[in-house]
């Protein structure tokens, strides 16, 4: 399924010799801007019916957030809600949530992975996440960005696909430029040192920021405004992408105010 111009005709391939990932910054409880609850629910159900629909076999999200400030009986912890509209769809999704900052116990936010536990294995043993140094305080709030690394693989055990997960800062270039030296450092090291197959994508808040990751041989397969996504040891035969509208759409609510990323990957 191609929603724009960018997708590759590449051979029909067994579905087990593959593995689907999808990157969005979505599901943000915008206090600023005082979204209300029904909004929130609203633009949660359609990434449900979304994801419903792609049925990804792993899932990158940034700005995963716990909307207590809606004071619900549910909670509104946005991944667990995600799930479980998942599987009353039929679809069998575990999930991992890293908290990078938050505003007392009101709103938490951080980057969260979802795996399709049919098609794909991974659990959170496989999975690695770590605040980055590079912070700072605005209003007394500390602004705290990760990285988060899954290692997922097909179900019968091929070779093994690193995906990185990342949102770095929004207003203070000098730290986003930071964090993103000391981000590329890090997948530098656990990647391109041991050249394992990778992808790394997320809200990097920047739209000229390549360069830092280019430089350790990661390659650019797309980039929306700031949102990007690069590959690593990675054939150009053997990868697929596609930019995923989930706002400004005729006809259909907003999601988000940033698109998603649909990658495939098959087996060498």
């Amino acid at each position: 399924m191609c929603f724009i111009q960018l997708c590759v005709a590449l051979p029909v391939m067994a579905a087990r010799n593959k593995i689907t990932y999808f990157s969005a910054n979505i599901l943000y409880c915008d206090i600023a801007s005082g979204e209300k609850r029904t909004d929130y629910v609203r633009r949660r159900d359609g990434l449900i019916a979304l994801l419903a629909e792609l049925k990804p076999d792993a899932i990158g999200i940034q700005e995963a957030s716990v909307c207590k400030i809606y004071v619900h009986p549910t909670g509104d912890d946005t991944i667990k809600a995600v799930v479980l509209g998942l599987k009353k769809r039929g679809l069998n999704y575990g999930a991992s949530f890293w908290l990078s900052e938050s505003v007392g116990s009101i709103w938490l936010e951080g980057l969260a992975f979802l795996w399709n536990k049919d098609t794909v294995f991974l659990d959170k043993e496989h999975i690695a996440c770590r605040h980055l140094d590079a912070s700072y305080r605005r209003s007394g709030t500390l602004i705290q960005k990760s990285l988060c690394r899954a290692e997922v693989s097909t179900m019968d055990g091929d070779t093994p696909l690193f995906i990185y997960n990342a949102h770095l800062e929004a207003f203070d270039d000098d730290v986003r430029n930071k964090q993103s030296l000391e981000v590329s450092e890090i997948i530098r090291n656990e990647s391109v040192v041991s050249k394992k197959r990778a992808l790394f994508g997320g809200d990097l808040n920047s739209d000229d920021i390549s360069n830092n990751f280019e430089d350790i041989g990661f390659k650019l397969i797309l980039i929306n405004r700031v949102d990007y996504m690069f590959s690593y040891g990675i054939p150009s035969e053997k990868i697929n992408v596609e930019l995923i509208p989930l706002h400004s759409i005729p006809g259909k609510p907003d999601i988000s105010d940033h698109n998603g990323i649909l990658v495939t990957v098959w087996d060498e």
